[in-house]
């Protein structure tokens, strides 16, 4: 009997150690309810407790927190509450929560680019694949929805054309191939090389040929900045040859 006792107090000590809480930080009902049930039904080790801004996130909590969920909507400038949000880093899991995949703002784009959060968690998701997702994170992985990679390549592309020069992204892009063109117009948009390939059926290999070539004749840096010359070029009136060169896009005149 005293054997049992000593086990049961040891497996509850164990249960009680591995115990955390998941803090969620924002609006009321920011995480649907059946959400919510579905985490305490998925992760029943794990405690979900509530808080209005990021200052309660600095409090000591009983079981130790094990990640912070927080909604995008409800932080403000980010130099309002990067100190606080530095300080509820610590070693702990933190994830921007947003409305949707291809959502993307200032804010985000500031945190993910800092460090300041480690995922981003869209709610449009499916449950599984949020559960997922949210096990992901619980476990040190990092999760952020492809969409919202190509819309950040997409801007920082357009900020790079900002910077270039009114006559050279036309003069150089006219250069291209037709071949180049295609490939360069899905470079812009965010397309990695292997979805390049499946979209003309050629080798990844190929594809990344045509972009070293595109980028040598664009004397560009890299693959985002030839992208930026691109979306200069298709944003400035140009002449009759040009305009039939630029819109040489997905195997067809446009």
């Amino acid at each position: 009997m005293l054997v049992q006792n000593l086990q049961g107090n040891d497996q509850g000590d164990m249960l009680r150690r591995s115990r955390r809480s998941l803090l969620l930080i924002g609006g009321t009902g920011f995480i649907p309810d059946c959400n919510i049930v579905a985490v305490m039904h998925e992760f029943p080790n794990l405690e979900i407790r509530y808080a209005g801004d990021l200052k309660e996130a600095l409090a000591d909590y009983d079981p130790p927190l094990a990640a912070l969920l927080i909604e995008e909507a409800s932080l403000g400038e980010p130099g309002d509450f990067e100190h606080d949000l530095l300080e509820a880093h610590r070693d702990r899991v933190v994830a921007l929560v947003v409305e949707g995949a291809h959502h993307s703002s200032r804010t985000t784009d500031h945190l993910v680019a800092k460090g300041l959060v480690r995922s981003v968690l869209p709610m449009n998701l499916r449950l599984e694949t949020w559960l997922l997702a949210l096990r992901l994170l619980l476990r040190g992985g990092e999760f952020a929805p492809i969409a919202l990679a190509r819309s950040q390549l997409h801007r920082n592309a357009q900020q790079e054309a900002a910077s270039v020069p009114a006559d050279r992204g036309r003069a150089t892009v006219a250069g291209l191939t037709e071949r180049e063109l295609q490939v360069l117009q899905m470079v812009s948009t965010g397309c990695p090389n292997r979805v390049i390939a499946d979209r003309f059926s050629l080798s990844e290999h190929t594809v990344k040929v045509h972009v070293h070539n595109i980028i040598r004749k664009l004397k560009a840096r890299n693959r985002t900045a030839a992208a930026a010359i691109y979306l200069e070029a298709m944003a400035r009136p140009a002449d009759d040859a040009d305009t039939s060169i630029l819109t040489t896009v997905n195997g067809q005149q446009a």
